[in-house]
């Protein structure tokens, strides 16, 4: 399940509707909450956090994702990734 506002992947519907419906940068791309407080984006994937520590902390798993992303290869016909 891919929340259709930030791309979060869960493993769960109920999972995924307790994230758009609790958590915060979520509720602020889609509409439903405006902050007056600083909000850090990353810059790899464009993910809205509430804190700098938080930040740093999703900034590490976001950079090995991608590049165990980067390591796979891509299908030419149908675009699946492969390893």
């Amino acid at each position: 399940m891919i929340c259709e506002y930030c791309n979060t992947v869960f493993k769960t519907k109920s999972a995924l509707n307790n994230h758009k419906n609790k958590t915060k940068y979520c509720l602020i791309l889609q509409g439903k909450i405006e902050t007056k407080e600083e909000v850090f984006k990353c810059n790899l994937c464009d993910k809205l956090l509430s804190t700098k520590q938080n930040l740093q902390v999703h900034k590490e798993k976001c950079k090995g994702k991608k590049e165990r992303i980067e390591q796979k290869f891509k299908c030419d016909y149908c675009n699946k990734i492969l390893s």
